[in-house]
């Protein structure tokens, strides 16, 4: 018996099946299903059982379950306890975040209070990133993981979407469209977007170049790296940008306008991380966040949870 057999013991009591504790984990069933097979061969017992719900932990399943998360909280006290002792650095727990407090909108506050309650003791670090470099931090190793909105196209990146909520449409006070009503997304492709200085995979869903079938960019204005950077830009031109609804509840502006549209597919927070970094400290805080995204969802108006 290992630490590594305990954890899918856990994961899949957890998540109710292999494949879904496969996901949770980063490895392929396969590893997993035999490991759990040679952990029943060891202790001569059947940990799981199949029924109508799914995959069921047996009585003895449980009973490793219960004694499993022990054994696990017991070697991370432990460790921490001998760190402590021979005067190691308390845990540091590092998060680039996107555009700050509005990342995740309404459920950034809550997400933040919840990871300094559960790392309590440990220093957390938050490293706020733009739209050109959101996930560079994370990929060079300087933070542990990252809080985004996709897409995401690094091969080298997972990312987990947490919630989704609507887009709407952005201008100027000046601009033609400022006073319309509800728009569809046909009557806004004919709108030149700003440009936004970002990977062009993830400035092309903002800038609607998906739904246009091209770009089509206002050239009187340089490329924007913020949200603060757009709304100025917004009142020097008669550009548009999407945003997600709870910007502009959380960074309002008497500058710009903000225009509801019909048919734009919706802006995902979600965490992303190296997908080599397989160490429990980045499972814990990404746990940590859906619980917390769960917790407080009714936070988030419009806002739909994706785990």
């Amino acid at each position: 018996m290992d630490l590594r057999q305990l954890r899918y013991v856990i994961a899949v009591a957890e998540e109710g099946g292999f494949r879904p504790a496969a996901r949770r984990l980063y490895t392929a069933q396969p590893p997993l299903s035999m490991a759990i097979r040679q952990l029943e061969n060891e202790l001569g017992v059947k940990l799981f059982e199949r029924n109508t719900r799914g995959v069921i932990p047996t009585q003895a399943g449980w009973e490793l379950v219960n004694r499993a998360h022990e054994i696990l909280e017991l070697i991370d006290t432990t460790r921490e306890a001998v760190r402590e002792g021979a005067g190691v650095r308390r845990t540091a727990v590092k998060i680039a975040v996107l555009s700050g407090e509005l990342v995740a909108g309404e459920l950034t506050a809550p997400i933040l209070e919840a990871l300094r309650s559960r790392f309590e003791g440990a220093e957390i670090f938050l490293h706020e990133t733009t739209f050109i470099d959101q996930v560079e931090a994370l990929r060079s190793g300087d933070v542990d993981i990252a809080f985004v909105r996709p897409p995401i196209s690094h091969s080298d990146l997972a990312t987990l979407p947490i919630t989704q909520e609507p887009r709407c449409l952005i201008v100027g006070r000046q601009h033609p469209l400022a006073e319309a009503g509800r728009l569809s997304a046909d009557e806004v492709l004919r709108l030149p977007m700003l440009d936004l200085s970002a990977p062009p995979e993830w400035a092309r869903i903002w800038q609607l170049d998906d739904l246009r079938g091209g770009s089509l960019l206002d050239e009187s204005t340089g490329p924007v790296r913020s949200v603060s950077g757009a709304q100025l830009a917004l009142t020097m031109s008669n550009a548009a940008i999407t945003m997600s609804k709870s910007t502009t509840r959380l960074s309002p502006s008497t500058a710009v306008r903000s225009l509801n549209v019909e048919g734009l597919s919706p802006s995902v927070f979600a965490v992303a991380h190296r997908r080599s970094d397989t160490r429990r400290l980045t499972r814990d805080i990404i746990d940590v966040v859906a619980a917390a995204a769960k917790e407080h969802i009714h936070l988030l108006p419009e806002g739909e949870l994706l785990v």
